[in-house]
C-alpha cells in the first residue's frame, strides 16, 4: 500500500463479497492513517457521520484484510492531488448512501469522478429484480437475481488485486500488519 492509493475493505458478514454486508473505503495517507467516512459511532457504524482520518487499524477494524483499488494509470491523479482533496473534505458531514458515501468520495480524490460501483449496482439490483417480478417470476426467486446482479456489477467494477478476480483466479492476500 502506497500514500494516495485508493483502499477498501469488507464490512458485513466474515465473508467478503457476501449477500450480507458493503465495502467501505478510504484513501492511505502514507503515514499510518486513512481518509474516510466515519459513522458517527465509529467505523462499524453504518449511522450517517463525517468524513475525518484514522489510523489503519481502525480503518480495518475487523475486515480480514485491506484491498487496494485498481486503476488504469490514464485515470488517477498525482499522489499530492490525491491527498489534498482527501484532506480538504476532512469534516464534510453530508453523507448520502447513493450519492455521497465512502466509496464516491474515495474515487472523487483518486480520479476527480464521484461514482460508487456499489450504488450503480445496487440500482441495476433493483431493476433485474423488478423486471424479473414483472416477467411473472416469484418474489424470492427475483430478490435473489437482483442480489446476483447487484455483486456481479459491483466485482466486475470494484477492482482489487486482491480481490478474487472474476475468471477465479486467487490473488495472495495482504493485510496492514504485513506492512509494519
Amino acid at each position: 500500500m502506497a500514500r494516495g492509493d485508493h483502499l477498501m475493505v469488507w464490512r458485513g458478514s466474515k465473508e467478503e463479497d457476501s449477500a450480507v454486508g458493503f465495502w467501505h473505503h478510504g484513501i492511505d495517507c502514507g503515514d499510518g492513517t486513512v481518509i474516510h467516512y466515519i459513522g458517527i459511532d465509529g467505523v462499524k457504524s453504518m449511522t450517517n457521520g463525517s468524513i475525518g482520518r484514522t489510523c489503519f487499524e481502525e480503518f480495518q477494524f475487523d475486515s480480514p484484510r485491506i484491498h487496494v483499488v485498481q486503476y488504469n494509470e490514464s485515470e488517477v491523479l498525482p499522489v499530492e492531488q490525491v491527498i489534498q482533496r482527501a484532506e480538504s473534505r476532512i469534516g464534510h458531514n453530508e453523507y448520502n448512501l447513493l450519492r455521497d458515501n465512502c466509496e464516491s468520495f474515495s474515487r472523487w480524490c483518486k480520479t476527480g469522478q464521484e461514482t460508487s460501483y456499489q450504488s450503480l449496482g445496487f440500482a441495476v439490483g433493483i431493476g433485474i429484480a423488478l423486471a424479473a417480478v414483472l416477467g411473472g417470476t416469484p418474489p424470492v426467486a427475483s430478490f435473489i437475481c437482483g442480489i446476483i446482479a447487484f455483486k456481479a456489477w459491483d466485482r466486475s467494477h470494484n477492482r482489487s488485486s486482491h480481490r478474487i478476480a472474476p475468471e477465479g483466479k486467487q490473488i495472495p492476500q495482504i493485510t496492514y500488519n504485513d506492512h509494519k
